[in-house]
């Protein structure tokens, strides 16, 4: 357990320089020397750990905690090397990334949070879809839209959610719209659905579409505080 949480912490793995390079020389053969860069040294870390890690394990608070802060230092820093991991690591990482913002802490969830708005930048950067991230990012979209309309969370969460569903919007405007219609469209109260409709026009009320624009990501955001003032505890469930 020492040695897990040691392995997780930010003090043990450096994270302040990415470009520092660390040379492996053979002596014996100048031929063969090679580059390791610091974000292999950190995913050949998490290929040893993220294995390890059990919702047994996480019941830990301090082990919990550094490891969900390991995963979210990996996917700001190093986003571009989240779709190369192995297809078990990628989808245990994706696994945790769902159970911190659904089943742990509202600290916990955060960090998710803000570990999912580089991932879908990444995706919007490379401009590949159906590929796995693109697919666990649609997935992901549902999961935010649901905590900041469906269920009770910490208003201190709010901006971190928000940050992450308009960049997950961004990518994938098309399952959004279809989560406000399937929304819509199962309101019995013409008050409740009347005043959700309003609400939802105010929020995405841009003539344009949305873009990993910062101007446009600011004005989503006040709209958001806007959004969630007048529908919060409108339809929490528990």
């Amino acid at each position: 357990m020492e040695l897990l949480t040691n392995l997780l912490s930010k003090e043990f793995i450096d994270f302040s320089d990415t470009d520092e390079v660390f040379r492996n020389q053979d002596q014996g053969t100048p031929a063969s020397n090679r580059t390791v860069s610091a974000a292999d040294v950190v995913l050949y870390g998490v290929n040893i750990v993220l294995p390890l890690m059990s919702q047994d394990l996480l019941k830990f608070p301090s082990l919990c905690n550094q490891y969900y802060k390991l995963i979210t230092f990996i996917c700001e820093i190093f986003p571009e090397k989240i779709p190369q991991l192995p297809e078990d690591l990628f989808k245990s990482l994706m696994f945790s990334l769902e159970l911190g913002m659904t089943s742990m802490s509202s600290e916990i969830s955060q960090l998710c949070l803000e570990a999912l708005s580089p991932l879908a930048e990444q995706c919007a950067k490379n401009q590949e879809k159906d590929t796995p991230l693109f697919i666990a990012t649609r997935h992901f979209l549902k999961l935010v839209f649901d905590m900041l309309v469906l269920q009770k969370h910490n208003t201190e969460m709010t901006v971190a959610a928000g940050e992450a569903l308009y960049t997950l919007v961004c990518l994938h405007q098309a399952e959004y719209s279809e989560l406000v219609e399937t929304l819509l469209s199962s309101q019995r109260d013409a008050v409740i659905y009347q005043r959700l409709a309003d609400a939802f026009n105010k929020l995405t009320a841009s003539s344009t579409p949305p873009t990993m624009d910062r101007k446009q990501k600011v004005a989503f955001l006040k709209s958001l505080e806007e959004f969630v003032a007048n529908v919060g505890g409108l339809l929490c469930v528990k």
